[in-house]
C-alpha cells in the first residue's frame, strides 16, 4: 500500500484553548452534494440526474463531531490545543460504503497561537511589548521574528533578529491601523539555526475611528492627476522629523513622506491625487486620512481629506 495523494491542505491559526467551529468548503465535482457525518458507515442518499448516489466521510480523529450542511460545507467543531501545539487530522470522502473508492482527501492543521489584544484609534502609533516564555528559548539562542502584515503591525527590531537567554526574551511591536474595524496579524518566532517555529502570537486589533484634528474638502478635476500642497507647522520648541502617511495610496499619495523641521517652522506637504476615472465612469467622493507622526511619536495628528471629483 502507498499513501493517497492529498487534494488540499488547510491550515487554521486560532487562539489557544478556545472552542471554534471551522467550515471547509467542498470542491465542485461530478456529484457535489452529499450528506455525511463522523460515524463510519453512515451516509445519505442523494438524487442527482435521476439516480441515487451515496457518499461517506471518515475522519482520523474520532473525537470531532464532523457534520455537513446543505451548502456543501463540512463543519468541524474543535477545541484548540495549547500553544505552540498543532492539531492535525485527515478527512477522506469516499464514494462507496466499503471505503475503497476515494473521492477527496483533506489534510487539516490547526495551529494554536497565543493571543494579544490591542485597542487603538486609526492612525495612532500603539507600541506593545511581547514576552517569550523561557521554555521556548532554552534551545534557541537567536530567533528571527516575522509579521504577516508589517504595515499594520511592525516588529521594532533591526533586521528582525532577537538574541534570547534561558530566562526567555521580549521584543516590541508597533500597531498602526489605517482603517476601522477588527484586524488580525500573526507573529512568528523562528529558530534561526534549526529553521523551526518556536513561538507564535495572534494579535487581535480593534481600531476605533480616528481623532480628526482638521478636515479639508478638495475638488479634483476629472481625468487628470493633480498635485496639491498642505500647510503643516511644527508647534514644538525643538527640531523634529515628521512622517506623513496616506490611508489610501491608490487615491492620495504623499510626495514628501518625511519632513525635517526646525522649531516653529512651517513647511508644505506635497500631495498627489490620482485619476480615479475608469471606463468613463466618474468616481464617487472619497474620504482619505492623512497621518502625521513625529519621530518620537509625541505628535500623532490625523487630517481628513474629502476628495470631490468635478
Amino acid at each position: 500500500f502507498q499513501p493517497c495523494i492529498i487534494d488540499r491542505t488547510i491550515r487554521f491559526f486560532e487562539s489557544e484553548n478556545s472552542p471554534v467551529r471551522k467550515t471547509i468548503k467542498l470542491p465542485i465535482a461530478d456529484a457535489p452534494v452529499f450528506r455525511a457525518s463522523l460515524k463510519e458507515g453512515e451516509s445519505a442518499e442523494i438524487k442527482e440526474g435521476g439516480s441515487a448516489k451515496r457518499r461517506y466521510v471518515y475522519c482520523t480523529r474520532q473525537d470531532l463531531g464532523i457534520s455537513l450542511t446543505e451548502y456543501d460545507e463540512l463543519v468541524c467543531p474543535m477545541l484548540v490545543p495549547q500553544a505552540p501545539e498543532v492539531m492535525s487530522f485527515h478527512l477522506f470522502i469516499y464514494m462507496d460504503q466499503t471505503f475503497q473508492e476515494l473521492h477527496t482527501a483533506f489534510h487539516v492543521e490547526v495551529h494554536a497561537i497565543r493571543s494579544e489584544y490591542i485597542r487603538c484609534s486609526v492612525g495612532q502609533f500603539c507600541p506593545r511589548t511581547v514576552h517569550i516564555a523561557p521554555q521556548a528559548t532554552q534551545q534557541s539562542p537567536q530567533l528571527r521574528l516575522y509579521s504577516s502584515d508589517p504595515a499594520l503591525c511592525s516588529i521594532q527590531i533591526p533586521g528582525g533578529f532577537l538574541e534570547t537567554s534561558p530566562m526567555g526574551g521580549q521584543f516590541n511591536i508597533a500597531v498602526t491601523p489605517s482603517a476601522t474595524g477588527t484586524h488580525c496579524v500573526r507573529l512568528h518566532a523562528v529558530d534561526q539555526a534549526a529553521r523551526t517555529l518556536v513561538a507564535a502570537w495572534l494579535v487581535n486589533i480593534a481600531a476605533d475611528p480616528p481623532q480628526i484634528k482638521s478636515a479639508h474638502e478638495i475638488p479634483i478635476p476629472v481625468g487628470v492627476e493633480v498635485m496639491k500642497r498642505l500647510v503643516f507647522r511644527n508647534e514644538s520648541n525643538q527640531s523634529n522629523t515628521f512622517v506623513v502617511v496616506s490611508s489610501m495610496p491608490s487615491v492620495l499619495s504623499v510626495r514628501t513622506p518625511t519632513l525635517c523641521m526646525n522649531a516653529r517652522e512651517t513647511q508644505y506637504i506635497e500631495l498627489v491625487f490620482r485619476d480615479q476615472v475608469h471606463s468613463g465612469v466618474l468616481a464617487r467622493p472619497k474620504e482619505c486620512f492623512l497621518f502625521i507622526w513625529s519621530e518620537d511619536r509625541l505628535v500623532q495628528e490625523c487630517r481628513l481629506l474629502r476628495v470631490v471629483y468635478t
